[in-house]
């Protein structure tokens, strides 16, 4: 497996030699296709038969060192659990799953904690282990706002969240379209008024640009 591209960086002091080799005999190996926009399949085919893998994974390769341009793109995956991955038991994953649904994706918005106390309760009814609360905290933080939203308040509330569809109209001539902009400038102003009362105001400031 290799690194993905929004993976925070490796540590390159804990990188051993052995894993630089294997970057380097991967660069090398996709080093051919780098110039080419697309990548000829037959070409492919012999550089991944060259390196002794399956074309796929040289395509891998490739996507990988061309999201960052970066040799770490190559460095094999390291053994362990990743973003995005879970090491719990089925059973536990399952109660975990049926609780944030029944229980934290209702209209009564319940805290956290007694979500994971919830969690924790019917584990123990199970007979399994349960998790920790900070496992159960993350799994709800990781929950999209939009899925939240649209369990909660219905499928309409969650468009918000939609992007706007539409088409921006082409200026045919300067100044065709413009975009103004109106905000308070960081100073005050102070005057006398009919009654000899002193007012004060913050100007505002319009930008046609």
């Amino acid at each position: 497996m290799l690194r993905p591209a929004c993976r925070t960086a490796p540590d390159l002091n804990h990188i051993s030699e052995e894993l630089w080799k294997r970057a380097r005999e991967r660069y090398a190996a996709i080093q051919p296709l780098l110039a080419d926009k697309p990548v000829s399949r037959e070409t492919a085919k012999e550089c991944a038969q060259a390196a002794g893998v399956h074309v796929s994974t040289l395509y891998r390769w490739l996507a990988a060192y061309r999201a960052t341009g970066q040799l770490t793109a190559l460095l094999p995956e390291a053994p362990g659990v990743h973003t995005g991955q879970t090491r719990l038991d089925g059973d536990v994953e399952e109660i975990i799953k049926t609780t944030i649904d029944q229980v934290f994706l209702t209209r009564q918005r319940p805290s956290a904690q007694k979500v994971a106390t919830e969690i924790m309760a019917r584990c123990r009814a199970a007979g399994v282990a349960p998790p920790h609360p900070n496992t159960i905290r993350r799994r709800i933080a990781s929950i999209p706002p939009q899925v939240e939203t649209k369990r909660r308040h219905g499928s309409q509330a969650a468009r918000i969240y939609e992007p706007i569809a539409g088409n921006f109209p082409m200026p045919d001539a300067p100044l065709g379209v413009v975009q103004i902009d109106h905000t308070k400038v960081d100073i005050i102003l102070g005057q006398l008024g009919p009654f000899r009362e002193f007012c004060t105001l913050r100007p505002v400031a319009t930008v046609v640009s």
